[in-house]
C-alpha cells in the first residue's frame, strides 16, 4: 500500500510507506493486523539448542523450598527452536508458563504468597566451546553479585509481575499436563489480563540493547545445529536488540511454616563440564551448618547470595549464587500486537505546528477489546541516509533506517503519544500499534489516517 508523503502530494514515493506484518484488505481498503495465533514452545531437550544440553540426573529445588527464595532464570529464542530473524515470532504475549517436575513427580503444596515476574534479560548466554574445555563466552550469562537482580533486566525498574502474589500458588499433581513433546509439565500462576497488563516478549517497542560479553546474534551455539548460520551477523555483542534477548523469569517464593517444599525441577547444563555461562542466579533460604533455619525475604534480597546445601559435609554449607542450570518448561504465546512503522514524512516546514490526527474508524467503533494506538517521533533532518527514510523496505522492525542516521533532537529516538511534542520538527514518523482481542479473536482496523499541521 502506498500513501503520498505528507505535505508533498506531488512527489512520487520512493518505495512502500508502511513496514510491518499488517494485512491490507483490497476490497474494503483497510489495514488489519496479523491474526490471533496461539503457540506453545516446549523447552525440554527435544528441540532447539536444548537438544545439545546435558540433562541432569538430579533435580533442583530452588525456588520451591519452604524458607523463601528469589530466583532469576531465562529462556532464549534458540531454546524454543525459534529463528532469530523470523519476524512473525516478534511481539509475542506470554500467556502461560510451565515447569517440568523432576521425573514428572509432583507433591501437593501451597505457597500463600508467590510471585512470577517477567522481563527481557539484558544478558544473552552463549555456551559455544572453542575447545573441548574452553568456552568462547563464559561471561555472557546472567550477572552475579555484586550486581543486583534488577541489573539483569533490560526494562527500567526490573521485571514486572504477571500474577497476584496474594492468591498464592497451589501445586497440585492433578494440574500436570503432557506437552506436545511428551514431557510432563505443571503451570506457573500467570494471570495477565484485566488488572495485570500482558507481558510482550521480543517486544519491538523496547529500544534498549544487551548481550554484553557474548558473540551477538545468531548465537555461536546455533551453528552447531545449522552450519549455514553466521554468528553475530544480525547484531554484534552488546548491541543485541529486544527480539534477540531472552525471556527473563523471576520467581519470588515467600517462606511459610505450612510449606512442605519438596518439589524439584528438571534441569540441564548447557555445556557439559562447565560452570558457565550463568543461566540462573538466586538467594534462597535453608538450614545452615548450625542447624538453624535461615529465611530469605525475596522483596529484601536485592543481590544474589546463593543458598544452603543439605547434602554437604557438614550439611548446610553455602552454595554458589549462580550456576549453569537450565530449567526445562514451556512458554505459551499469543499474537495480540502488530506494530507498523511509516516512512518519514516531510512537512517542508522548519517550524511546523502539529494537530491531532483524524482516524477512522474512531476508537468507539473498533471491535470490543481491540485498539489502534498511534505514537510519533520527529527529527530536523538526516545524515547519509541516501533516501532510506522514504522507503519502508529500508527500515528495520523498530522503524530505524538501514543507511545513515536520523538526526534526532538530543539523540532521543523515543516515541510520544502526544503529537504536540513534535512541534518544530520538520520530519515526522508514525508507529501504529494494533491490539487484537485474544479471547474473541476480533481484530481492529484502520481505514484512514490524516494529519494536519501549520507551517509557521
Amino acid at each position: 500500500m502506498l500513501l503520498p508523503p505528507l505535505g508533498s502530494q506531488d512527489i512520487t514515493p520512493v518505495g512502500p510507506d508502511l513496514r510491518g506484518l499488517f494485512e491490507y484488505d483490497d476490497e474494503r481498503g483497510v489495514l488489519r493486523p496479523r491474526p490471533v495465533v496461539r503457540r506453545s514452545w516446549p523447552i525440554d531437550g527435544s528441540s532447539g539448542v536444548t537438544s545439545r544440553m546435558l540433562r541432569l540426573p538430579v533435580g533442583v529445588r530452588e525456588p520451591l523450598g519452604r524458607l523463601g527464595s528469589r530466583l532469576q532464570t531465562l529462556w532464549r529464542y534458540a531454546d524454543a527452536g525459534m529463528q532469530v530473524t523470523d519476524e512473525t515470532l516478534y511481539d509475542l504475549d506470554v500467556e502461560g508458563l510451565a515447569w517440568a517436575p523432576f521425573n514428572g513427580g509432583v507433591i501437593s503444596d501451597f505457597f500463600p504468597a508467590f510471585e512470577v515476574r517477567l522481563g527481557h534479560a539484558v544478558q544473552l548466554p552463549d555456551e559455544f566451546l572453542v575447545s573441548p574445555t574452553a568456552l568462547a563466552h563464559p561471561l555472557s550469562g546472567l550477572l552475579t553479585a555484586p550486581a543486583t537482580f534488577d541489573d539483569n533486566v533490560l526494562e527500567p525498574g526490573g521485571a514486572r509481575a504477571v500474577n497476584f502474589r496474594s492468591l498464592g500458588y497451589r501445586i497440585d499433581p492433578a494440574d500436570r499436563f503432557l506437552s506436545s513433546t511428551g514431557t510432563l509439565m505443571l503451570p506457573f500462576p500467570v494471570q495477565v489480563g484485566g488488572a495485570l497488563a500482558p507481558f510482550t516478549w521480543r517486544d519491538t517497542a523496547l529500544q534498549g540493547v544487551g548481550g554484553r560479553f557474548g558473540g551477538g546474534i545468531p548465537l555461536k551455539i546455533e551453528r552447531t545445529l545449522d552450519p549455514t548460520i553466521v554468528p553475530g551477523s544480525v547484531a554484534a555483542a552488546g548491541a543485541v536488540p529486544s527480539f534477540g534477548l531472552p525471556l527473563l523469569i523471576e520467581l519470588r517464593a515467600f517462606a511459610s511454616g505450612a510449606l512442605l517444599g519438596l518439589n524439584d525441577f528438571q534441569v540441564a547444563v548447557a555445556a557439559a563440564g562447565q560452570l558457565f555461562p550463568t543461566f540462573r542466579v538466586h538467594s534462597t533460604g535453608g538450614v545452615n551448618f548450625a542447624g538453624a533455619d535461615v529465611r530469605v525475604d525475596p522483596d529484601q534480597a536485592e543481590v544474589p547470595s546463593g543458598g544452603y546445601d543439605p547434602t554437604s559435609n557438614p550439611p548446610g554449607q553455602p552454595t554458589r549464587d549462580h550456576d549453569p542450570a537450565v530449567y526445562f518448561g514451556q512458554i505459551d504465546t499469543v499474537t495480540r500486537l502488530t506494530r507498523v512503522h511509516t516512512v518519514w514524512f516531510d512537512t517542508e516546514s522548519n517550524d511546523p505546528d502539529y494537530f491531532a490526527p483524524l482516524v477512522t474508524p474512531p476508537a468507539a467503533l473498533q471491535p470490543a477489546g481491540t485498539s489502534v494506538v498511534l505514537e510519533y517521533r520527529g527529527a530536523p533532518g538526516f545524515f547519509g541516509s541516501e533516501g532510506a527514510e522514504l522507503d519502508a523496505r529500508q527500515l528495520d522492525v523498530y522503524g530505524e533506517v538501514s543507511t545513515g542516521s536520523v538526526l534526532y533532537p538530543g539523540d532521543e529516538h523515543g516515541w510520544a503519544r502526544d503529537i504536540d511534542a513534535l512541534d518544530g520538527l520538520r520530519y515526522i514518523q508514525i508507529r501504529i500499534t494494533f491490539a487484537s482481542n485474544v479471547e474473541s479473536g476480533l481484530l481492529p482496523e484502520l481505514d484512514s489516517l490524516a494529519f494536519a499541521f501549520l507551517r509557521r
